[in-house]
């Protein structure tokens, strides 16, 4: 018993020290729900120079941590949708689950409030978000104190991450089916949110998928200089490889894969689909994901190549005929392209 409090001690420890960690002005909420109210109003006569522009959001936009959240990773995240904001701007709101609190315990907030200056010195841009540290054991919190920050006119797009399954499925489903869109990266949460019945699926996009998109592109002009009797006639097999941390990436590149080869199928006759596999790299590989091709026909493959690090991919092929081999660069998307990918165009679950 006494091992098992001194880790309840710790993990509250922890997520208090995880809130901490986000710059901004601790306040309880009843003052940061007045201030986030108050702070952007001004006089509209003096306002002649059109600086209330400046703060014109779109869009709300609620990232939302789990217990096992990291310090690196609240601070990446944060930075990341700071600088979604700065280009798409939006209401911040960060939760923040605080463990060994009961359902009547008063919850902690903080607020972040910044203008940046763009490439010009009349580009100015705000962003403000909203904070709260709230106890695990309540279901009532987004239906109310959130719904309070929200700009009500404005859609609502939802980022989880480290949450678990079991409290999205007791918990948050009834508020995620008013959300525009939700997001979560398959590579932190791997398989976990498979088994979830998402109110509305269509709205759930993967951040890994969004990623893949400079891939996608480069991969799918390459395909488009052949002939879909060429690329499917005698096809067997698609491997996907990739290295750690990189496994939402390979499942999203295998299924987008899987739908382009199908297409071009259904314009072949005779042809099938090839079997699809998903395979760790070694630890020794330079790649960061592979993608290798079988043929009936021993003289024809296909194998790809990508350093994730190096920005730098190769792709060798032979379909029948002339060998080819080319190199390609291809530049990931940062954190805040990425999410737009995710929240504005991308494929949901169900696409």
């Amino acid at each position: 018993m006494a091992s098992s409090g001194r880790f309840l001690r710790t993990v509250e420890s922890n997520m208090e020290q995880l809130l901490d960690r986000l710059p901004g002005v601790s306040m309880s909420v009843r003052e940061l729900t007045k201030l986030a109210s108050e702070m952007w109003m001004t006089d509209m006569n003096s306002d002649k120079d059109g600086s209330g522009d400046f703060r014109a959001s779109q869009m709300n936009l609620i990232l939302h941590f789990g217990l096992k959240t990291t310090g690196d990773e609240l601070e990446t995240r944060f930075n990341e949708a700071i600088e979604f904001a700065q280009i798409y701007p939006c209401k911040i709101i960060v939760l923040c689950p605080l463990i060994g609190a009961d359902e009547d315990a008063p919850l902690k907030g903080k607020l972040f409030s910044q203008c940046y200056l763009g490439s010009k010195f009349r580009d100015v841009c705000c962003c403000e978000a909203l904070m709260l540290s709230y106890p695990l054991d309540t279901s009532t919190l987004l239906d109310h104190q959130v719904s309070l920050w929200l700009d009500s006119d404005l859609p609502v797009y939802h980022w989880l991450h480290r949450v678990p399954r079991s409290r999205i499925e007791k918990h948050y489903l009834p508020f995620l089916k008013r959300c525009s869109r939700v997001i979560y990266d398959r590579d932190i949460e791997e398989d976990a949110y498979d088994s979830i019945d998402w109110p509305v699926p269509h709205r759930v996009r993967d951040l890994s998928y969004a990623r893949t998109l400079p891939i996608r592109q480069n991969l799918g002009q390459f395909f488009s200089s052949f002939e879909p009797k060429r690329l499917v006639e005698g096809l067997t097999t698609i491997k996907v490889g990739c290295c750690a941390h990189y496994g939402g990436e390979a499942r999203q590149l295998s299924r987008w894969l899987r739908n382009a080869i199908e297409g071009c199928v259904k314009q072949v006759k005779g042809a099938q689909l090839p079997l699809f596999e998903i395979v760790a790299l070694t630890e020794e590989s330079e790649s960061t994901l592979e993608v290798n091709w079988a043929f009936s026909d021993p003289e024809k493959y296909l194998n790809w190549t990508f350093n994730a690090h190096a920005r730098m991919g190769n792709i060798s092929c032979n379909f029948g005929g002339e060998a080819v081999s080319q190199s390609m660069h291809i530049e990931s998307l940062t954190g805040a392209k990425s999410l737009s990918e995710a929240l504005f165009f991308g494929a949901g679950l169900d696409s």
